[in-house]
């Protein structure tokens, strides 16, 4: 379900703003935990005030209407985990209205408060991306292209910070991790990096290996 108390957290947002108190930090937070939502949604109120439009020209503000039209078009289901017995469900951007992400049906997808929150940290895509977006087909590559974008940084990310990785490996790998190490003299660090970069190579090695078009019986 969507959070009853929406139009009340956005009028306290637009208080705020009203006088002049920054929605940032802490006091987002706050926000958030005081009418049980994601500081991403606290965040799309205070664009919404400020910020009206959106990449596109229109509205960032989900309206009662287009919120119930979405819920009724994902029969209540999480567009990310399937969950249809999550607790609180909300209709949230695909493309974030930080981002300039529209308020418009083939933007906006039903999904649980984990999945919500957890799309602020990772790239995700709803299960029917195509469906929403058949007559968007260029709203649908510029999802596509913020997602690719998210998911190349997050794995940037994990490559600057080999050491946190190698604390997460078996006792047997880290054995092996070590006698690697000692026979190429270098660090755990460096071994690492070289793994990963390699893993990366395989899996896109086999994504275009099976992008291939079959080769004819004729």
């Amino acid at each position: 379900m969507a959070h009853k108390n929406i139009n009340a957290r956005q009028a306290e947002v637009r208080r705020m703003l009203d006088e002049g108190i920054p929605v940032v930090g802490e006091v987002r937070r706050d926000i958030a935990r005081r009418y049980g939502a994601s500081t991403g949604a606290v965040y799309a109120d205070v664009l919404s005030i400020t910020q009206p439009k959106s990449l596109n020209g229109g509205s960032v503000h989900v309206t009662p209407k287009v919120r119930a039209r979405i819920f009724a078009r994902d029969k209540n289901v999480c567009q990310y985990c399937d969950d249809k017995n999550a607790k609180n469900y909300d209709v949230e951007h695909v493309l974030p209205a930080a981002q300039g992400g529209c308020a418009k049906d083939y933007n906006l997808v039903v999904a649980c408060h984990s999945c919500n929150m957890l799309k602020m940290k990772r790239a995700m895509l709803p299960r029917n991306l195509h469906a929403i977006t058949t007559d968007n087909p260029e709203w649908r590559q510029r999802i596509l292209d913020d997602f690719q974008a998210k998911r190349k940084a997050g794995a940037q990310k994990r490559l600057d910070s080999p050491e946190k990785l190698s604390t997460n490996i078996t006792a047997k790998h880290r054995q092996m991790l070590e006698t690697y190490c000692e026979v190429k003299q270098v660090s755990t660090a460096e071994a690492v990096r070289t793994a990963i970069e390699l893993l990366f190579k395989t899996v896109k090695g086999k994504r275009t290996a099976g992008q291939e078009e079959p080769k004819s019986n004729d």
